[in-house]
């Protein structure tokens, strides 16, 4: 939120440097701080069975991705115009949209 109050790039990446700093604590403590919850007994580590326990791991993680990524290769449109969930004007406005020339003035960024 900070970023967008920002005067200049200096701003910006003073805000975006402190916002890095703040996530890499946050992403290291989340999991710690969670797993003091955690009890020993119901790991997956104590899964034993033919295959180790550690691939049960990539497994769970995996087959929701793969099974997401099928559904959205089938209903995810690759462009506004054959996009069925929008209505015909609509795609139309979508199309005439990204045939338009951009002028912003990219130097000034």
């Amino acid at each position: 939120m900070c970023s967008g109050f920002t005067q200049n790039i200096a701003g910006l990446v003073a805000c975006r440097s402190l916002l890095g700093i703040f996530e890499a604590g946050f992403g290291a403590g989340a999991p710690y701080f969670l797993s003091l919850f955690y009890q020993r007994p119901y790991e997956i580590t104590h899964i034993h069975t033919s295959w180790g326990a550690w691939r049960y791991l990539f497994i769970i993680g995996g087959v929701p991705t793969i099974l997401f990524a099928l559904i959205v290769f089938f209903f995810l449109a690759d462009f506004p115009g054959t996009a069925k969930f929008l209505l015909q004007d609509t795609q139309t406005l979508a199309v005439e949209c990204l045939q338009t020339r951009d002028t912003t003035a990219k130097h000034k960024v």
